[in-house]
């Protein structure tokens, strides 16, 4: 089974993710993570939880759509290449454009992970 778990901060695999990407694994999963902007560093330890890394392009906070389309396109373009099984996918750009991906792909097993309150709820945010 191939599952693939999509985030925005490569650091946040390893940190938050890490157990689950081990336990994946050692259950005889090919697991597959995904994130934006990974140092050579950061590589290394998601592949020594034994998972792949694939990097993808994303402005974490941007607003210009032109920048989401290709998030969007760039997440169309790996899930087709690489047919996961699972997705597992957290934090909002992930969740929104990759969820969009798998239902153009029609992938059904699709799976929104919503952490933490929100930039919107914080000190500072829309109120």
């Amino acid at each position: 089974m191939k599952i693939f778990i999509i985030g925005a901060y490569p650091r946040s695999l390893i940190n938050f993710r890490g157990q689950l990407i081990s336990l994946l694994v050692g259950f005889g999963w090919h697991v597959t993570s995904l994130s934006s902007g990974a140092n050579v560093e950061e590589i290394k330890s998601i592949k020594n939880l034994g998972s792949d890394y694939i990097d993808y392009k994303v402005k974490r906070n941007g607003l210009n759509p032109f920048n989401d389309i290709n998030t969007l396109i760039s997440f169309f373009c790996i899930l087709k290449r690489n047919s996961p099984d699972v997705i597992l996918a957290y934090t909002i750009k992930p969740i929104i454009w990759g969820g969009i991906a798998a239902r153009l792909l029609k992938h059904n097993n699709f799976n929104a992970l919503i952490t933490g309150l929100g930039y919107a709820f914080q000190s500072g945010g829309f109120f």
